[in-house]
């Protein structure tokens, strides 16, 4: 049986190359199955496997992470870290795309992100319905660019530090990133990146008093529901 004892950074940097070979192993089946390009519908061309938007390689290994993690170390019996990350591309067809080398890139570049839930239409919803209908990513980001701005300034300090949010939302980083008011583009990228992967969006900086801020976009099924449960609480 073997453990692994370390730092995110230290797990991605030992434990990631089996990680991409457990992932390929599991989409070459898929390729072979669906034999095109699920763009462009070309069957002549090499097909990759790419991870759908808001489902990649790093989201789901701190998906699969965040169980095994306190503080800053992670501890965990890689066998079963193997079994969650093989039961967290199931159904295949929901996590992986396979997609030519053009369309990949064009993919990786297009910055969709996908709903993971539907409208309902139906009858008006209760407030108890209302007060729990924000389950995605896109829900939350919305909900805080519209309501940080009328925030009190010591839950805005909460929201900014890391050791607050990994308290009460369960997530990693800061809710909140602060970044110069006059960064560019080019500048906000880089502070809404973590060794390499974006965990803060830069699109709509939130504005509060002279002060500029991006919202994290890192949020899973359990940091939802306890995101949830604070929106209430206040």
């Amino acid at each position: 049986m073997a453990s692994f004892v370390g730092t995110l950074d230290e797990f991605i940097k030992y434990i990631n190359p089996r990680v991409k070979n457990v992932i390929n192993g599991l989409s070459r089946a898929y390729k072979a199955e669906v034999g095109q390009c699920e763009h462009c519908g070309s069957v002549d061309a090499i097909l990759e496997a790419a991870h759908v938007t808001g489902r990649e390689r790093p989201v789901i290994i701190e998906e699969v992470l965040s169980d095994f993690i306190n503080g800053e170390v992670i501890t965990v019996d890689l066998d079963v870290f193997e079994s969650r990350l093989i039961t967290a591309h199931e159904p295949i067809d929901k996590i992986i795309k396979a997609l030519c080398r053009p369309c990949h890139i064009q993919y990786d570049n297009s910055g969709n992100q996908p709903r993971t839930t539907s409208s309902v239409e139906g009858p008006e919803a209760s407030q108890d319905e209302v007060n729990n209908c924000i389950v995605t990513n896109s829900d939350i980001t919305n909900y805080l660019r519209e309501n940080v701005p009328s925030l009190p300034s010591n839950v805005i300090v909460n929201l900014l530090s890391a050791e607050y949010c990994r308290r009460i939302f369960g997530v990693h980083f800061s809710v909140l990133k602060e970044t110069p008011l006059n960064a560019s583009i080019e500048e906000l990228r880089e502070y809404a990146r973590i060794n390499g992967y974006n965990r803060w969006s830069t699109q709509n900086p939130i504005i509060v008093n002279g002060r500029q801020f991006l919202v994290l976009t890192q949020w899973y099924e359990k940091n939802r529901t306890l995101f949830v449960k604070w929106k209430e609480s206040r």
